[in-house]
């Protein structure tokens, strides 16, 4: 590790696996089911398992950032009064970090007509991007 003076200058790697996170392991267990690695021993793997899908899928990692009232899930309500193509490209570039496609689009802005379940929807298509296959490849 470098000196210079008193003051130490070291290169911070990525975290490896099971380094604790201040919420009792519960995040570093989450990153842990996508096979995240070890920078050591451990190369990152690509392979999906049943266990990753189960996360995204019911675990409180993703569940809590669907719903516009929790403070994690700040998303939504920063985005929810937009008019529903705007809200729906917002969502898109947030979470997969690209424009959706037309079908998408058509799709996201029919499910979104309905007022008096737009909120619910909203959600919903939220919920949805993070299970999209592209969430997980972009992660």
């Amino acid at each position: 590790m470098p000196t210079y003076g008193q003051i130490n200058y070291a290169m911070q790697f990525p975290e490896p696996i099971g380094v604790p996170d201040g919420t009792n392991g519960h995040i570093s267990m989450w990153l842990d089911s996508f096979l995240r690695g070890n920078r050591d021993d451990q190369p990152r793997s690509s392979d999906g398992s049943i266990l990753q899908a189960l996360n995204l899928m019911n675990d409180t990692f993703v569940v809590n950032r669907t719903y516009p009232g929790t403070p994690v899930g700040a998303l939504l309500p920063n985005n929810i009064n937009l008019a529903n193509t705007d809200l729906v490209n917002a969502l898109f570039l947030n979470v997969l970090s690209r424009y959706p496609t037309a079908t998408e689009m058509s799709e996201a802005l029919q499910s979104l007509s309905n007022t008096q379940t737009r909120n619910q929807q909203a959600q919903n298509l939220l919920w949805s991007l993070y299970n999209k296959v592209d969430f997980i490849f972009n992660y």
